[in-house]
């Protein structure tokens, strides 16, 4: 992950300086188009800087003020997850996916934010994500403030580089497990549940998180380490 990319989006979802100001108009939430969506045609330089967003969404929570500058399902703002996580089902019958959380807590009703003619689980996912929203005033005099999930200060390189090795020593895990997992089949024709090769990695990451000499790494691997463990028991 090039910190130069995720930098670049804090800037200008703060959009001060006339650069910030020209990509924010061009590329951030308006009438005509949100923060993240696909354009063919849009500059190389944009292109670029935008495949820092999800990593940028990983490492940052958003502390909700008015609501303009956060994603609505694909920052942490509300919670523990994600609604994009909290609510898969429902996140992929979203006509808008990348939509803010004013735009979204400003629409009509939340159903006019999904496809037509939602299944019986779906329409109960909508009824929960409800609940999940009934307490949210936003405060248009306010801006969002979006701080590190590892320290909740204001974002920096060294926070940037620490979130980045983390996710690499997640992915190592991950990677080893689906190895061993494919020869296990291969080799002794042992066919596991597809949530054993998961747990499994929750356990890794969780013994390696003891090794941690920083506790902010500590931290964030336990979390991972919670976080897989709850996708095993979910499968």
């Amino acid at each position: 992950m090039d910190s130069i990319s995720w930098s670049a989006l804090h800037d200008i979802l703060t959009a001060k300086a006339p650069w910030e100001q020209f990509f924010a108009s061009s590329y951030g939430w308006s009438s005509h188009g949100d923060l993240g969506d696909f354009h063919p045609h849009d500059f190389l330089v944009w292109k670029d800087i935008s495949k820092g967003l999800e990593f940028f969404r990983s490492i940052s929570i958003v502390s909700i003020g008015n609501g303009l500058p956060c994603a609505f399902w694909l920052d942490l703002w509300i919670g523990e997850s994600t609604l994009a996580s909290i609510f898969p089902a429902l996140f992929s019958h979203a006509l808008r996916p990348h939509i803010s959380v004013s735009a979204a807590l400003a629409a009509a009703s939340l159903s006019s934010l999904f496809q037509p003619r939602l299944s019986s689980v779906v329409l109960m996912d909508l009824a929960n994500l409800h609940l999940v929203l009934s307490t949210i005033v936003l405060n248009v005099q306010v801006p969002d403030a979006r701080v590190s999930r590892l320290d909740g200060k204001v974002l920096s390189t060294k926070s940037a580089y620490t979130a980045d090795r983390v996710r690499s020593t997640v992915i190592i895990a991950l990677l080893w497990n689906i190895w061993k997992h494919r020869n296990e089949k291969v080799f002794n024709n042992v066919e596991e549940d597809v949530h054993l090769p998961i747990k499994r990695c929750s356990n890794d990451v969780s013994l390696w998180a003891n090794r941690c000499s920083k506790e902010a790494n500590a931290t964030l691997l336990i979390d991972w380490g919670a976080m897989l463990s709850h996708l095993a028991t979910s499968i």
